[in-house]
């Protein structure tokens, strides 16, 4: 009796080590997420986006200057207010934003985006904040021939690449052919000029381009869509729940005070007509002349330090120390012996 006491006592101390060695992964990492911690300790939270999809984000000209602006922006500016840090906005393309979270250069990725189950692989998502739909743009001239998502059958129809619009064409679209760009503005360039049918946007785009835009017009998809991996939500490094916490904190708060529809999109709104109030050249001289500018600074300062570094490199390569010798036949070869773009990439990915 005594050996069989012993026999369960031990029998329950193993299965409770089990369920504690179960339970450790999760504990440990809810204790040591420092990802809120981090943000708040270096003062920014850095907000990667692509800044072509109003009412989502864009740019604008205010005097002279290129600002990003739009519904999203006025979220991560809430959530970095909310947690006592400053907003820095990083423009890139929208195939690139997944890659530059997960690599540390951003904290956040906020660009109209939908936590599709493959995406929920690679990155945390935060609630949903906004339910858009799904639209097509289409030139207004076409309105009769396409009036609907069926007539798009067999045609030519654009989306911005690894976006939820372009798999959403090819899988529920008969005999179409998707054409992928990595700007929105691309794409309605090539919708006007009649390259394509037609563009799959979210619903707000859509309309936003429709009401700045007398030539195009909206129409609805008959997508029947998840809700959960359709909607927009924010992106986050995987493991970052302190930080998703803290947004979701302020997205109810957002949605509390129905502030998108009241005030980030009003706003929006707003921006869109400055914007194109006026798109002529003209107005658009300040870029030009930085472009200008930058160039001769770009030319003058590589022209400088290739002049160094020439002779600095020749120097070492007549040398009689074959460490110097070889590091300058290593650096010439590497340099002549690779495409440019090998050597752009070896840099920002490799030094950089």
């Amino acid at each position: 009796m005594k050996k069989l006491k012993q026999l369960l006592i031990m029998m329950a101390m193993v299965i409770v080590g089990i369920t504690a060695m179960s339970m450790a992964p999760s504990s440990v990492h809810a204790a040591t997420d420092n990802s809120l911690a981090a943000v708040q300790k270096k003062g920014t939270l850095v907000l990667a986006t692509s800044p072509d999809y109003p009412p989502y984000e864009f740019q604008v000209n205010q005097k002279g200057k290129s600002k990003i602006v739009g519904m999203d922006v006025s979220i991560a500016k809430k959530i970095a207010k909310d947690i006592h840090v400053k907003l820095v906005i990083k423009s890139m393309t929208f195939d690139s934003l997944l890659v530059a979270l997960e690599t540390g250069k951003a904290d956040m990725v906020l660009g109209g985006m939908n936590p599709t189950p493959s995406r929920r692989q690679s990155v945390d998502f935060s609630d949903i904040y906004y339910m858009g739909g799904q639209d097509f743009l289409i030139n207004k001239a076409d309105a009769s021939k396409y009036p609907n998502q069926k007539s798009l059958a067999n045609q030519k129809i654009g989306a911005q690449t690894g976006t939820l619009q372009y798999n959403l064409a090819k899988k529920y679209i008969p005999g179409v052919t998707i054409k992928g760009m990595d700007k929105g503005t691309d794409l309605v360039l090539a919708l006007k000029t009649h390259k394509l049918e037609a563009v799959g946007m979210e619903k707000p785009t859509a309309e936003a381009y429709a009401k700045n835009d007398s030539s195009v017009i909206a129409i609805h998809s008959s997508y029947k869509l998840d809700k959960n991996s359709t909607g927009s939500a924010i992106a986050f490094r995987k493991g970052s729940d302190s930080l998703v916490a803290a947004a979701n904190k302020s997205i109810r708060e957002i949605k509390k005070d129905d502030l998108i529809n009241k005030v980030y999109l009003n706003q929006a709104g707003k921006y869109l007509k400055v914007n194109t109030a006026n798109t002529s050249m003209g107005h658009y001289w300040k870029y030009f002349a930085e472009g200008v500018e930058y160039t001769l600074i770009i030319a003058a300062v590589s022209g400088i330090i290739g002049v160094l570094l020439g002779v600095i490199l020749a120097l070492m390569r007549l040398a009689n120390n074959k460490l110097l010798k070889g590091i300058a036949v290593g650096y010439i070869e590497f340099v002549r012996g690779t495409p440019l773009m090998v050597q752009v990439l070896f840099v920002y990915f490799g030094v950089g």
